[in-house]
Parts: structure tokens; sequence; C-alpha cells
């Protein structure tokens, strides 16, 4: 099984966009993704695209309203 790292590299994602040892600098970025391993492709298996995107845009929606409900 390929890592999720490695997909990320293969597709050219960055996963941490914040400065190196400040997790603060990038926390909604860092929950996003935390939630998409967790949620999204841990154990699953999409047999199409759509159903992909279909996925991710639900955890970010679900991200973006838990950030801005927090402020």
């Amino acid at each position: 099984m390929v890592g999720y790292q490695a997909i990320l590299r293969e597709n050219s994602i960055q996963q941490n966009m914040s400065r190196k040892g400040d997790y603060l600098d990038n926390n909604a970025m860092e929950n996003f993704f935390g939630r998409l391993k967790t949620e999204c492709y841990y154990d699953k298996r999409f047999e199409k695209f759509k159903q992909l995107k279909k996925q991710l845009m639900s955890i970010f929606i679900i991200t973006t309203m838990i950030t801005f409900r927090g402020n």
C-alpha cells in the first residue's frame, strides 16, 4: 500500500505550508489535513474520482465551518 506522503508527492501536493517548527502558523490547514487523513483516506477505496472529490468537499466544508465558528 502506498503511503499518504507518497501520494501527496506524486501529485505535487505540499502537506504542511507553515514555517518549520511553528505549528500555530498554519493551524487551520493542519486541522484540515488531519481530518482528511482520518475521515477520508484511511481504510477507504474510491471507484471513481467523483466519489473522492465529493468526500473531499464535504470534509473541506465541515472544517471551514468549525474554523469560522471558533472565531
